[in-house]
């Protein structure tokens, strides 16, 4: 055989195997987020806040969203949450999240090039002026940190009985707001918030005048009521835990005969989860 023979069976050989090789190659898979059209009935995601437009028309506010709205996996500021409400291709087969703290405009001005947004829907909406606009604010859509926020803004007015009723909700809301923070806090984390706010709490009973102190310290003392709240519920929870099955069963009914209906569900759950693990040790 010639040395060229034998050069080009050689290749031929390489060639083959490449070839096979090719022939069993995975295609790589990568992750993508689906199309708003392609989202499933109950699913939810985040939309951009340019893939939506609000629009007055006809004197009805309407809704309309981009067919090729950016969609996202994960929250920012930039993003709202969308559910797919409906099975089919309109507008109002999607519910956006509008946040009960945020105000929004809408134009007259009609969309330029409706082709690009799914067919519209009337949304409802509340009229927002100065004059009714703090009787709209749900203060307990806030968080701590907005709430003691706008509080604190409050504190500086000039005049504090201008702020006053505003003043009055917040406190309302604190409870509401502080316990929706602190739930999920474990025993160390609600020692350094309560020695957080024990701290404020001194500062605040320096404040020389007496309105603005009597506020603050309200608001210091709601924060710290909670933090003892939560972490007596934290301490019930272990206890709860220790118990068995017949002793959390004559708990539930007696949660029930209460009409704790929020205790009796939560010792019901911890029921279900000891009777599967003891079914499991079986």
């Amino acid at each position: 055989m010639t040395i060229q023979r034998k050069i080009l069976k050689v290749w031929h050989k390489n060639i083959k195997k490449i070839t096979n090789k090719n022939k069993t190659m995975k295609k790589k898979k990568i992750k993508i987020v689906p199309p708003l059209l392609k989202m499933e009935k109950d699913h939810e995601i985040y939309i951009s806040r340019s893939s939506w437009e609000i629009r007055w028309k006809d004197e009805k506010l309407m809704q309309y969203i981009k067919k090729d709205a950016k969609l996202f996996l994960h929250s920012s500021e930039e993003t709202l949450l969308i559910k797919r409400v409906g099975d089919g291709q309109t507008s109002g087969d999607f519910r956006i999240d509008f946040p009960e703290k945020e105000y929004y405009s809408a134009s007259i001005e009609p969309i330029s090039d409706e082709s690009k947004y799914l067919p519209p829907s009337e949304i409802d909406f509340e009229i927002v002026t100065l004059a009714n606009a703090e009787s709209l604010i749900d203060y307990t859509s806030f968080n701590l940190s907005e709430l003691s926020d706008i509080f604190n803004n409050c504190l500086d007015q000039v005049n504090i009985d201008v702020a006053k009723s505003k003043i009055e909700k917040i406190l309302k809301a604190l409870p509401v707001v502080a316990e929706k923070e602190f739930l999920f806090f474990d025993d160390g984390i609600l020692d350094s918030t309560k020695e957080f706010w024990k701290e404020t709490l001194a500062d605040d009973q320096e404040i020389k005048e007496k309105k603005r102190k009597n506020f603050a310290v309200t608001f210091d003392e709601k924060v710290l009521e909670v933090v003892e709240k939560v972490r007596k519920q934290n301490q019930s929870k272990d206890e709860l835990k220790r118990l068995s099955i017949d002793e959390l069963k004559i708990r539930q009914k007696k949660a029930s005969d209460e009409s704790n209906f929020e205790l009796a569900a939560e010792i019901r759950d911890l029921i279900s989860a000891k009777t599967v693990q003891k079914q499991g040790k079986k």
